[in-house]
């Protein structure tokens, strides 16, 4: 069709053929048009007018809707209009318009199907009924609110982390003090000390004293001076509950009875077992316990 618009125009039209531009109007024209004195000079009818090609309406009738058309001027600019707005146009304008042939847009290209190719098989998968829920809808789902939670479960729930932390801290303390008890006294629990409590030799006064909690019995070895084979053992009190086998014993040495004499002190935790020196060089419970 475009091709047969662009013959049927070069019969009429040519480079040298070219409307020309129309002019603007003059101060008489615009007061006779305004008093109605006079006639306007017209620009519709000159020289050039003659040499604008006529074209059939019935070509104009069937060109491409929503086409576009491109109208010469004498002084070589161009207008560009669709077929709408020369449909408004001056006849000589539509006469002179010539149809604009679009290019043709690039093939697309196809896109290429993927590489693999399924593997046909003739396994049967059986699908599960589908769940009918009473009282449900095909609806969309709507988006769900923000659940709040009242100000006394935010106090609850503090209350309960903070119970929590407090028995893991306990936990950990009471770990902590029997492994520093492990590093310090051994397993079982054993301390020792040196004291002069009269009951040495001239050479070496002092004696040697080793307390030991075994299996929650308590003992002390005193090894007097430098003579192993006069060594002594006194048995102290049995510890009773859980755990006290892992109760640390330790001794000191002071003068409970305002004898003159050291006596021989036992310290079990936060309690303590006297024992006095007595004048035959050895050790008895203080009977006030």
């Amino acid at each position: 069709m475009a091709e047969k618009l662009r013959e049927q125009h070069a019969l009429y039209y040519n480079e040298n053929h070219r409307i020309p531009r129309r002019r603007s109007a003059t101060y008489e024209d615009a007061n006779a048009r305004q008093t109605g004195s006079g006639v306007p000079t017209s620009t519709q009818d000159t020289d050039e007018h003659s040499m604008v090609s006529s074209t059939p309406r019935s070509v104009m009738r069937h060109r491409p809707i929503g086409a576009l058309y491109v109208i010469p001027f004498t002084d070589g600019t161009e207008m560009h209009v669709t077929q709408r707005e020369l449909g408004n146009l001056p006849e000589n304008y539509q006469h002179a318009a010539t149809l604009v042939i679009p290019q043709a847009a690039a093939p697309r290209t196809k896109r290429q199907p993927h590489p693999k190719v399924p593997v046909p098989s003739n396994a049967v998968y059986e699908m599960p009924p589908a769940r009918n829920r009473p009282g449900k809808t095909d609806a969309l789902p709507q988006q769900q609110e923000r659940r709040r939670f009242h100000w006394l479960f935010w106090i609850g729930a503090t209350g309960v982390l903070m119970f929590l932390g407090w028995i893991a801290i306990s936990a950990f303390g009471t770990w902590w003090s029997i492994r520093v008890d492990d590093w310090q006294y051994g397993r079982p629990r054993t301390s020792q000390a040196d004291a002069n409590v009269g009951h040495g030799t001239a050479h070496n006064p002092d004696s040697h004293f080793i307390a030991q909690n075994l299996n929650r019995r308590i003992m002390v070895i005193e090894e007097p001076g430098d003579d192993p084979g006069k060594s002594k053992i006194y048995v102290g009190p049995t510890l009773i509950g859980k755990g006290q086998e892992l109760t640390p014993v330790t001794l000191s040495f002071e003068d409970v009875n305002n004898d003159g004499r050291a006596d021989l002190v036992i310290h079990l935790g936060d309690g303590k077992v006297v024992f006095l020196n007595q004048k035959d060089g050895t050790f008895t419970p203080a009977p006030t316990q």
